[in-house]
C-alpha cells in the first residue's frame, strides 16, 4: 500500500508532541512521588525525542516510502542492535528505555489510549520499561520478574525506590508461567521459584515470618544508642542510593548517611551531569537529610 509522506510526517509529528506531553506528566508525578533522581529518567526519555538526529533519521525513512509505524520500527531497530551489541551491561540495559519510548509513540500512532494496568501479584514479563514501572502499585505488585534486564536499567532503579523485590534476566519465564502460579521472587539473591515444592515453601514461610519479626524488633529498638555490651558507642550509618531512601533515616535510627551512591544521577541521563546540576543534588540531600551527616 502507497503511503503519503506529507500525511506520514504529520502523524509522526503529532506522535511525538504527545509521547512528549505524557513523559512531561510523568516526570512530575515521579517527581512528586520519589525524587529528581527518578524523574530524570523521564527527562532522558524527552531529550532522546527531541535529539534532531533520532528525528531526522525518522523522516528520512518516511521519504523512503515507509509508513510513521514502520520508519519507528526501522530507526528504534537499528539503535536497538548498537545498544545490545555493547559488553557494559550499563549500556545494554539502557536498550528498555528505547523499547519504551518505541511503545508509547507507537501506541500515539495507532491511537491507543496509554494507561495502566490494575495489576495485582507478581510481575511476570519479558522487560518491564520506566514508564509501566512508575505506575505500578506497591500495595498490589508484590515482586516482577522479567527475561531481560538487569541491575542497573532504570526499571530496576524505580522498583528498588518503591520497594518492590525485582529479578530480572530470567531466560524465558514467560513462557514457564501462566495465571494462577504461586511465585517465590527472592530479591535478595535472585531467585524464583515456580510452584514450589511444600518444604520450599515452608522454608520460606518461615524466612518471612522471621523477616517480619525482624522489623519489628529493629522497630523497638531504632531509638536506641548503638552500643555494645561493654559500653563501646558505634555510629550507625546506612547506605543511600536514591534520595526516597533518606525519608526512613530517622524512622529507622540511622545517625546519618555513611555511604551515598553518587554513580546514579550519571546512569540516568543521557548526558552526564554538570558541575552545577550536582551541586542541586547535594544540596537536595543536605536538606532531606535533616541535619544528620551524609
Amino acid at each position: 500500500k502507497k503511503v503519503d509522506p506529507k500525511e506520514e510526517m504529520v502523524k509522526l509529528r503529532r506522535a511525538l508532541r504527545e509521547t512528549t506531553q505524557d513523559l512531561r506528566r510523568l516526570e512530575k508525578k515521579v517527581l512528586k512521588k520519589f525524587s529528581k533522581q527518578e524523574s530524570d529518567i523521564f527527562f532522558s526519555h524527552r531529550m532522546i525525542l527531541a535529539d534532531k538526529t533520532f528525528q531526522k533519521r525518522l523522516y528520512a525513512e518516511i521519504e523512503k516510502g515507509r509508513d510513521a509505524l514502520g520508519a519507528l520500527e526501522e530507526v528504534i531497530s537499528d539503535y536497538l542492535k548498537i545498544f545490545q551489541s555493547v559488553e557494559d551491561q550499563h549500556f545494554r540495559d539502557r536498550a528498555a528505555d528505547l523499547e519504551d519510548i518505541q511503545k508509547r509513540i507507537s501506541d500515539h500512532l495507532q491511537g491507543k489510549r496509554i494507561e495502566g494496568r490494575d495489576l495485582e501479584g507478581v510481575l511476570v514479563a519479558e522487560s518491564l520499561v520506566p514508564s509501566v514501572t512508575a505506575k505500578l502499585d506497591p500495595k498490589k505488585i508484590k515482586a516482577s520478574v522479567t527475561e531481560r534486564g538487569g541491575v542497573t536499567s532504570h526499571a530496576a532503579i524505580l522498583a528498588r525506590s518503591m520497594g518492590i523485590p525485582a529479578v530480572m534476566g530470567i531466560p524465558n519465564i514467560t513462557l514457564k508461567v501462566v495465571v494462577g502460579d504461586l511465585i517465590i521472587v527472592d530479591g535478595n539473591v535472585g531467585s524464583v521459584y515456580i510452584n514450589p515444592k511444600r518444604e520450599v515453601l515452608q522454608e520460606y514461610e518461615k524466612i518471612q515470618e522471621k523477616y517480619a519479626d525482624n522489623l519489628v524488633h529493629l522497630q523497638v529498638l531504632s531509638g536506641e544508642a548503638a552500643e555494645t555490651k561493654d559500653g563501646r558507642k558505634i555510629r550507625l550509618e546506612a547506605n543511600v542510593g536514591l534520595l526516597s531512601g533518606l525519608k526512613g533515616l530517622r524512622h529507622f535510627g540511622a545517625e546519618g548517611v555513611g555511604l551515598y551512591r553518587t554513580e546514579l544521577p550519571f546512569m540516568v541521563r543521557k548526558r552526564l551531569p554538570d558541575e552545577e546540576e550536582q551541586f542541586h543534588i547535594y544540596k537536595k540531600v543536605v536538606e532531606e537529610s535533616g541535619g544528620l551527616p551524609i
